[in-house]
């Protein structure tokens, strides 16, 4: 086997920069990469664990007391080792490596290992692979070493080649090899307790060939079971199991902030890398959603949810942040907001099509794009109108939320008043008069009754002047049945008219122009 141990080795002091980009930005600051400029430590257990570049300068070491490094800088910013940031950080980028290899595995506290030998013919060798890698992970401000090994624990300890390094291209993958290099590493560097170093360097070894020059039964003996096991998994001589993640059949991730957020706007810069994970997800699975679900969690651990729909599924990043940025402009917070939440169910596979090789300026953008940014507008209710089942022109239509999957293939776009367009033909007693084809292009929302004297219909108190031809409607015969006699009718203007007259309530009815 073939492993590739990625180390990250200022992962505490990253986490902590990046939980404070964040709240930069919700206190409406503007993000920036050089937040690592100030002095700063990580600290556990009341040692400095971690030290900033600047701080660094000024004389403060790993290892040293909280106290004395604070001695030795009056503007020093000291923060606690925040564990749980490390391994979401870690996780999250495991989870972004599962396209190059389907066993990629957590080795805490700051290194990845992937198993990558069965994948090289995928890559087309070993060059092809690491450029993809580094493409990876040159995406987030993570410093990053990188090892290879026929173990995972060789892998993890050869860990000592900057990402920019060509080592790989003179890389031999011989067993005999990897031992060679390992045995140059002095024994003060192993990944061992201050007690077992200080036990092997006392008769005089150095580095650990001088170990793996001694008999296995004898070594054994003298330091115990515990090195002897971890030696025999290091070599390759033991089996040295490794559990790998999973793929995650679903997408969700979080941010949690240490201080609450008051304003939607607060919320802008998490969402988008919220958003920029569920967006690599969607391209390393091939898949596409309609919907995405964001979730706030107050401090009394209250959740509130808003759901993010389109017309269509889709992955593109940009229109997810623009959707998204609507409605936070319009989203009031129920209270103090302590962790955002984003994931996606129902996903769906991705549908391959070709596109062209140069945009087309003149292009316009698909109407499903505008209907997704008119429907995040809350104060516009627009509605697309569907075909339903019924022979009455009343019901013959029906209002349909533009999200929604329509039943039928005919639809007609509103954005307030009704403005109707007959798609079915009526049912007919006599349709000898072409008028009656198809109904008027506005139909009023209830039909108006007609003023009549003396046999004449009067509109607007100007005479109607009935033309040949008539159309019976009979519908609703199951609950209250209707007839209707539609005629069209004309005014001494010229302007013409649908009516109708009503048996049930022996009235006339205006019910729409053409």
């Amino acid at each position: 086997m073939l492993w590739l141990a990625i180390r990250f080795p200022c992962l505490p002091l990253e986490a902590v920069v990046e939980q404070r980009l964040l709240e930069s930005d919700s206190l409406g600051g503007k993000p920036s990469k050089d937040s690592a400029a100030p002095e700063q430590i990580i600290c556990e257990h009341n040692q400095v664990l971690q030290a900033s570049v600047s701080a660094l300068q000024r004389g403060i070491k790993t290892g040293m007391k909280t106290s004395s490094a604070r001695a030795l800088s009056d503007s020093l910013h000291v923060f606690d080792r925040d564990q749980r940031a490390e391994q979401e950080i870690l996780k999250t980028i495991a989870q972004r490596l599962l396209f190059l290899s389907p066993t990629v595995c957590i080795m805490e506290p700051d290194i990845l290992l992937l198993e990558i030998e069965g994948c090289l013919k995928l890559f087309h060798g070993l060059d092809n692979l690491f450029d993809a890698l580094r493409q990876s992970l040159n995406r987030e401000p993570h410093q990053w070493f990188y090892g290879f090994g026929h173990t995972p624990l060789c892998a993890s300890l050869l860990t000592t080649h900057s990402s920019e390094s060509h080592y790989y291209q003179h890389l031999r993958s011989e067993k005999t090899d990897f031992i060679q290099q390992i045995g140059q590493i002095p024994i003060e560097r192993l990944p061992l307790g201050s007690a077992e170093k200080s036990s092997l360097q006392a008769p005089g070894f150095r580095t650990l060939a001088d170990i793996l020059a001694l008999p296995k039964a004898a070594l054994g003996k003298r330091q115990g079971v515990n090195l002897l096991d971890w030696l025999q998994r290091l070599l390759g001589d033991k089996p040295d199991i490794r559990a790998a993640i999973k793929v995650p059949p679903r997408f969700y991730a979080e941010i949690e902030f240490s201080d609450p957020i008051e304003q939607a706007e607060g919320l802008i810069f998490s969402a988008k890398r919220l958003l920029s994970e569920l967006h690599y997800f969607l391209q390393q699975h091939q898949k596409r959603t309609k919907a995405i679900r964001w979730h706030f969690t107050d401090s009394k651990k209250n959740v509130s949810t808003i759901i993010i729909r389109r017309s269509g599924s889709n992955a593109d990043l940009s229109i997810w942040q623009d959707l998204t940025r609507r409605h936070f402009d319009q989203l009031i917070l129920p209270a103090e907001t302590l962790k955002i939440a984003l994931d996606c169910a129902r996903i769906q596979n991705n549908t391959q099509h070709s596109e062209a090789m140069f945009e087309d300026s003149s292009q316009r953008a698909a109407p499903e794009t505008l209907i997704d940014k008119l429907t995040a507008l809350t104060q516009l209710q627009l509605t697309f109108i569907e075909e339903a089942d019924s022979h009455l022109p009343d019901d013959a239509q029906s209002e349909v939320h533009p999200l929604t999957t329509p039943k039928k293939s005919h639809k007609h776009y509103s954005t307030g008043h009704k403005n109707h367009s007959r798609q079915k033909q009526l049912s007919q007693s006599n349709q000898s008069d072409a008028l009656f084809c198809d109904a008027p292009l506005w139909l009023l929302d209830q039909p108006k009754p007609l003023r009549q004297h003396d046999q004449t219909l009067y509109l607007r108190g100007k005479a109607l002047e009935l033309l040949p031809g008539e159309q019976i409607i009979n519908d609703g015969w199951w609950q209250k049945e209707q007839t209707r006699h539609y005629h069209v009718a004309r005014l001494s203007d010229g302007m013409v008219c649908w009516i109708f007259f009503s048996p049930q309530a022996k009235q006339w009815y205006l019910h729409g122009f053409f």
